[in-house]
């Protein structure tokens, strides 16, 4: 363990699981202490710890800190989106996804949707019809 504390955050961008390793080794570039590197948060120490410092390490490399809580749902629902077409190789009819959401998030599609709106400027939908339209390419190019 660490003799320095824990500083735990929620992470804007890590939507895949190859993300945890790439952050885990940016980390560790950095000679952060790592408590944890999961999708979508991370647990870090470091002797003379600075969040600025952070940042800047983590926007460098496309990430970033999330502090407003709708913006930490917004993800939860991309990171949701990601696994559920992405993973699951679910790309059955929206209500199926629909469902999926609600079940994962514990609120209404109409809150995730709202949110997921306010927060973007695309629909949580068309979010959902683009990723699956680039599961449908990633596919096709292992093909060929």
């Amino acid at each position: 363990m660490s003799d320095y504390p824990f500083h735990t955050y929620h992470i804007k961008n890590m939507l895949c699981h190859c993300c945890i390793q790439h952050l885990k080794n940016i980390l560790e570039q950095h000679h952060y202490i790592i408590d944890f590197v999961r999708l979508g948060m991370i647990s870090i120490a470091k002797p003379n710890f600075n969040e600025k410092e952070l940042r800047i390490v983590l926007q460098e490399n496309g990430f970033d800190i999330i502090k407003n809580h709708e913006d930490q749902i917004v993800e939860q629902i991309k990171q949701a989106v990601v696994e559920l077409i992405h993973y699951s190789n679910n790309v059955d009819s929206i209500v199926r996804k629909s469902e999926y959401l609600v079940e994962r998030l514990n609120m209404t599609y109409q809150q995730i949707s709202r949110i997921f709106s306010k927060k973007n400027s695309i629909t949580l939908e068309r979010y959902m019809l683009l990723h699956k339209m680039e599961f449908f390419l990633e596919k096709m190019c292992d093909i060929c």
